[in-house]
């Protein structure tokens, strides 16, 4: 594609369109590899580039492929189709890949979130679950009991809920001292008024003159203590504890089991009875329960949820064993009757050559020995044979080599020495041939 009139005023419209169409061809031929696929088409659908980014438009691929007689495409299958195809196409999201087969039918899904898929997806989901665990079971009893002598079932009862929860917790128990402030506040205040209330009590004092001893007034006699300024002292703390503080974002998976209940049948064990005669024995209740307990463990068995596992003893019903078919006559056997055709063939092929080819050949030659003999003809000859012809060309040099009993090439040499001697008899001669033969 690339090498077709490629040249200076190729347009980018041109080349756009030429790698677009490169590249649909390699994506199907790469869809066609798969064994069931004998055919396939993709377009793409590459938007150009807008100038503002609101008006961006997505792209999007459609895929056609034509499959072989008899073959299907698995979910699988088609899955890989649209992300082969979403890989290889820039910006190309998977849901924008459709896949159609020859007879029109859609094979990706409509919309995979829509509620249609979903429980299709669940349901397939809970099957290989239920199939996986039927295989624990089976893996684990057929050594003991032998091939064909377990059948178990498993009903998975599960929850596809999307959960998803945030939890935040505290834990007083441990708390933690985060930050503290202490504040401590004293207060002395003034002497108050002492004495006796009246006027004189609340006169200031006079001027008085300083004695030659100045006596403490503690150590005078006769005086009293005068108390003290009365003094207050506050206390502040302020204490900040942090608590143990846990932010947890959880987000439970959908498709766990809420539920499981299991039945396993055993077939009876075989033995004999006192006259020697096979019989079938249920197993043992001690048995039972030592299977039961191994069933448990095999699937995980919570009783919490309701779990439910029953194991039970039973004959199974052997197939019939199919009689031997009654072998038919010789007469009727396939082989008999291909030989025969064969044998058939052969006579009517004889009886063709013998009864009516032969009898016409002898009427044939009855026919021409009863024809005159021409004058000049050779003993025995045939009339116009090759006898007459060397009777006419006995004159010629040469027709004694050409009559006589040599070689073909000196028969040859000598036929086109008598041609170039006398080309006018030749000519007569082969003449007469013609005639004869016609």
């Amino acid at each position: 594609l690339f090498g077709k009139n490629d040249s200076f005023g190729t347009s980018r419209f041109v080349e756009n369109v030429r790698y677009q169409q490169s590249l649909e061809a390699d994506l199907a031929r790469s869809v066609m590899t798969l064994d069931s696929v004998e055919s396939a088409r993709v377009h793409v659908a590459i938007p150009r580039s807008p100038t503002f980014l609101r008006n961006h438009e997505k792209a999007s691929a459609s895929v056609l492929v034509k499959l072989y007689p008899g073959h299907t495409l698995d979910p699988g299958q088609v899955s890989a189709i649209v992300h082969l195809i979403a890989s290889s196409v820039p910006n190309l999201q998977a849901e924008r890949v459709t896949v159609v087969d020859q007879q029109g039918r859609l094979l990706t899904p409509s919309d995979p979130n829509s509620m249609m898929a979903i429980t299709s997806n669940q349901f397939q989901y809970t099957q290989r679950v239920e199939r996986g665990y039927v295989r624990r079971i089976e893996n684990l009893l057929t050594p003991i009991l032998g091939p064909g002598k377990v059948r178990a079932q498993v009903v998975a009862d599960l929850d596809f809920t999307s959960t998803e929860q945030t939890r935040e917790t505290y834990d007083p128990d441990q708390p933690a001292l985060r930050s503290e402030q202490t504040m401590e506040e004293t207060n002395t205040g003034a002497a108050g008024a002492m004495g006796v209330p009246g006027a004189l009590s609340n006169m200031p004092p006079g001027a008085g003159a300083a004695p030659a001893r100045v006596t403490s007034p503690a150590k005078a006699p006769g005086a009293k203590s005068t108390p003290s300024a009365p003094t207050s002292t506050v206390r502040r703390a302020t204490r900040n504890y942090e608590l143990d503080h846990t932010i947890s974002h959880t987000r439970l998976p959908s498709g766990s089991v809420r539920r499981l209940s299991v039945a396993v049948l055993i077939d009876n064990q075989v033995g004999t009875d006192h006259n020697g005669k096979t019989v079938h024995k249920p197993l043992a209740p001690k048995e039972l329960a030592r299977i039961t307990a191994l069933v448990k463990d095999a699937v995980g068995f919570d009783p919490r949820r309701g779990d439910t596992v029953n194991v039970m003893s039973a004959a199974f019903q052997s197939p019939p064993v199919p009689q031997p078919l009654p072998v038919p006559p010789l007469w009727k056997q396939p082989w008999t009757w291909a030989l025969g055709k064969q044998l058939l063939g052969g006579v009517a092929v004889l009886l063709l050559i013998f009864g009516v080819l032969r009898p016409l050949l002898r009427r044939l030659a009855e026919k021409g020995a009863a024809l005159p003999v021409p004058v000049g003809a050779a003993p025995g000859g045939v009339p116009g044979g090759i006898a007459e012809d060397h009777l006419t060309l006995s004159g010629q040099p040469g027709a004694q080599r050409l009559a006589g009993s040599g070689g073909y090439e000196e028969r040859l040499q000598a036929a086109k020495t008598m041609a170039a001697q006398d080309p006018k008899r030749v000519a007569q001669v082969v003449k007469t041939w013609v005639g004869d033969d016609g």
